[in-house]
């Protein structure tokens, strides 16, 4: 799907993992406050209440749509009703939050920002500092982003923050401008107001269809279809603890769902697959043989990690936990928040030649 390889879905994919604003913020020690959160009081005083979450891990609907205010899984309730191939769901709030990836901050956001140039050129960087100027930052403002769907090359991105007072649409246009690339052209459809964006393979559309809230797609009428708010649909797994989930589905052969949760001392990574072939048929067949044959892979896996960038979560992987009931393996690798940390970093700082060698 070209158009979401627009410089404007690398704007989205920096925010998305958009750690940045951590760095520029400053990241203290564990248990120190951020810019972001008030200082802890010297004396004990009552605390303030914990904000509403429902058992999906939304926050309440009644806090969404006040003035100035993003409720946790909006993306989520201006998506179509189904997305059977594909869901991707990242809690950029949360990352920014959490402690592994701020200590690598910096690095990040130089990653990110190259990633939007073409060919060697600055442009990247130009248009993250437009936007800055025209009052919208991704790195700060962003809050979650979301991606749905239904079949191949029809999808649906939607991106979700507190943009400060600022127009989202109008900061992106004069960012573009600023970048060197022709400005959008803005238009309105059944109250939708959306910029027409145009990639080397075809055109889409990024709407405004609630506060805080931009949704972008390939057809234009369909925004205006995702702009009243819906209860989520029950197959996301977005819970109070995820900082992103991704699920998918090619069917007659297998599904897989994968999520990062945050954990007090790290985070938890799950990976669930089902396959739906022959493989499926084999596990059900012998399902404890597979499943030692499995773990004997991790350990390996992990053993061959050492040296690599990959080192860091090498002794993670070795105690990977894993089982097969049926068709159904199930995954889980618990990672230490400093052992992240030094993946993240030795990752960020090495090339893609070095991580394929590393993953051989």
């Amino acid at each position: 799907m070209d158009i979401v390889r627009t410089r404007l879905g690398m704007v989205a994919l920096s925010a998305l993992l958009g750690i940045a604003s951590v760095g520029s913020a400053g990241c203290g020690k564990k248990g120190e406050a951020t810019s972001e959160e008030e200082p802890a009081p010297k004396k004990a005083k009552k605390k303030k209440p914990v904000e509403p979450v429902d058992e999906s891990g939304d926050e309440r609907p009644a806090r969404a749509g006040k003035a100035g205010k993003y409720a946790r899984g909006d993306v989520l309730r201006h998506l179509p009703k189904t997305c059977s191939m594909l869901r991707l769901y990242v809690d950029v709030r949360g990352l920014q939050k959490n402690e592994a990836f701020a200590a690598n901050a910096e690095t990040l956001q130089d990653k990110l920002a190259a990633a939007m140039n073409d060919d060697g050129d600055d442009k990247g960087r130009k248009i993250m500092k437009a936007l800055k100027k025209a009052g919208l930052d991704p790195t700060k403002d962003l809050r979650e982003f979301a991606m749905c769907g239904e079949a191949k090359d029809d999808y649906v991105m939607a991106i979700g923050g507190e943009f400060g007072g600022a127009d989202p649409l109008d900061a992106l246009s004069k960012a573009f401008e600023d970048g060197g690339d022709e400005a959008p052209k803005s238009l309105e459809t059944d109250g939708v107001k959306m910029l027409e964006l145009k990639g080397k393979k075809g055109k889409g559309f990024l709407g405004s269809v609630a506060p805080g809230v931009l949704v972008f797609s390939t057809d234009k009428d369909a925004l205006a279809g995702l702009k009243d708010a819906r209860t989520r649909a029950a197959d996301w797994k977005v819970e109070a603890d995820s900082l992103g989930v991704f699920y998918y589905r090619e069917a007659g052969r297998m599904a897989f769902d994968l999520g990062l949760a945050s954990k007090p001392d790290g985070v938890e990574v799950t990976f669930v697959g089902t396959f739906e072939d022959e493989t499926g048929e084999k596990m059900k067949a012998a399902p404890k043989a597979i499943e030692a044959e499995f773990v004997k892979m991790a350990g390996k896996f992990g053993k061959k990690m050492a040296g690599t960038p990959f080192d860091a979560v090498a002794t993670d992987v070795e105690a990977t936990k894993i089982s097969v009931a049926a068709n159904v393996v199930t995954v889980t690798i618990d990672v230490a928040t400093d052992h992240l940390a030094k993946l993240i970093g030795a990752v960020a700082a090495s090339t893609p030649k070095e991580l394929k060698r590393a993953l051989k």
